[in-house]
């Protein structure tokens, strides 16, 4: 079942107001094959001067590539160690990596929306 904004005989407040011609103009904008998320603004531009060269970009990211080769061999090594070296299930054992992504997916939303919404002085 689709939703549809049913029409407005009596707007109770401005925000009603403003919502309804917000909403008007995106469906304008997307019946016209334009992007209803366009709103004419031009994007911001770097100044060549402040632009990072891309060999300094190549070099800061050069940095992280041993730590992550290492964290994915282990992963890859883990699963058949344990799959062909000691027997145990694939099934358990992707579920046994599961478990830390489901708790990521739980715990690191929480921990950016308290870091973000703490008031300390």
């Amino acid at each position: 079942m689709i939703f549809t904004f049913p029409k407005f005989k009596r707007l109770h407040s401005g925000r009603q107001v403003a919502l309804c011609k917000k909403l008007d103009e995106k469906t304008r904008r997307r019946k016209r094959g334009e992007n209803p998320m366009n709103t004419g603004h031009r994007h911001h531009v770097t100044d060549p001067k402040d632009r990072v060269p891309l060999d300094q970009k190549i070099a800061y990211g050069l940095g992280m590539a041993t730590p992550i080769a290492f964290g994915n061999a282990l992963a890859q090594l883990t699963n058949l160690i344990f799959n062909i070296g000691l027997g145990i299930n694939p099934i358990l054992l992707g579920i046994a990596q599961m478990l830390p992504r489901f708790w990521d997916a739980i715990s690191d939303p929480l921990a950016g929306y308290l870091s973000d919404n703490t008031r300390t002085r």
